[in-house]
């Protein structure tokens, strides 16, 4: 969903681009991401097409036979499986839609296509780069880059492997609503886009920190309410959270959780991934748990158990177990106590001199 300020419409993002080209896009893809965007790429599709048969194909996984017609009476068709695709074919991939499909279908394709893309340069990294075969890849696309820094960014990206490098593309979550003016249906972000930038300002943050673990950590988030689909919400929510590995949603032994907890099931230090977690979700109620001590009880590194307190982003009121504080800030807690009451004694036993 997009809005057009020359005109004052609400209308769907790509309609900015139909109108006023990719760079005004770019800008307003950077509105919607609260992040500058120094720079920007277009591949139409019919170029797409040919960088795909430069790459020598791109793998994809088709899961049905596909036999169809678009709506200007093109056929499509694609083989079933794990294939590789031409220039041709991969346009057929992220244009056709089957009978039941929406619009996130297409997308999911699209993305997959981009993933393929990446591949398929990690691959061909030694005959891309060559400072003679690069013009031939470079003039498919189109970008305000000089031809410099294309260079610069396209090696990159091939150092990039999809298979080890954990890319998660990442799904705009949000409302369906129909627009009055032209009828159709456009997607309003949660929590009027905060959700997608704070998802977005988490991936810089992981990119960018230096010195930052490359290990992976297994979470998993179990549904303690009786709101349906919370614990998968959150599940989507946090893929886009630094190195974390999300496991299929689950409901809790019980559905009547006050207050979302987060459960640590690590013995080693796990300070970084837990704050990471913690202030994402805005959650401080945390229990430790090393795995040692309840052998079995969790597949996971960590366990987001959500509770009456969860809103579908964040954890509201900030309730804090005193039980699940740690013993020297508890003990620091309880040696004030002591001082306080023995003060109110000695203050007591002076009065009554």
């Amino acid at each position: 969903m997009g809005k057009d300020g020359r005109e004052g419409r609400t209308d769907r993002i790509d309609a900015v681009y139909r109108e006023c080209g990719f760079e005004a896009y770019a800008k307003e893809i950077g509105i919607l991401l609260g992040k500058e965007i120094p720079f920007a790429i277009d591949i139409s599709l019919e170029d797409f097409g040919k960088l795909t048969d430069l790459l020598g194909g791109f793998s994809v996984f088709v899961p049905s036979p596909v036999d169809g017609v678009s709506p200007d009476g093109e056929r499509w068709l694609l083989p079933f499986g794990v294939v590789t695709l031409d220039g041709d074919k991969i346009q057929t991939y992220v244009t056709y839609r089957t009978e039941g499909e929406d619009d996130s279908d297409v997308v999911s394709r699209r993305q997959t296509a981009v993933m393929s893309m990446l591949t398929a340069i990690h691959a061909q990294r030694a005959a891309l780069l060559d400072k003679k075969n690069f013009p031939l890849y470079a003039e498919k696309l189109h970008t305000d880059l000089t031809e410099k820094n294309l260079y610069k960014l396209i090696s990159y990206l091939s150092n990039i492997n999809v298979e080890t490098d954990h890319l998660i593309p990442q799904t705009i979550q949000g409302s369906l609503r129909r627009l009055p003016s032209t009828g159709e249906t456009v997607l309003f972000p949660l929590f009027e886009g905060q959700l997608i930038k704070d998802v977005v300002q988490q991936a810089e943050d992981s990119l960018i920190h230096e010195g930052g673990s490359s290990y992976r950590y297994v979470l998993q988030v179990l549904n303690g309410t009786t709101v349906k689909g919370s614990a998968s919400n959150a599940s989507i929510l946090l893929n886009g959270l630094g190195n974390f590995d999300v496991l299929p949603a689950a409901d809790a032994d019980r559905n009547d959780y006050e207050h979302t907890v987060i459960i640590n099931y690590m013995q080693s230090d796990t300070s970084e991934a837990l704050t990471a977690l913690s202030n994402f979700i805005t959650c401080k109620n945390i229990e430790h748990r090393p795995s040692s001590s309840l052998a079995g009880e969790s597949n996971s590194d960590f366990t987001v158990i959500l509770g009456k307190d969860w809103d579908g982003r964040y954890v509201r009121g900030g309730y804090v177990n005193p039980e699940n504080l740690p013993q020297e800030e508890t003990a620091s807690e309880g040696g004030e106590s002591a001082e306080a009451s023995g003060a109110s004694e000695s203050a007591e036993v002076t009065k009554t001199e």
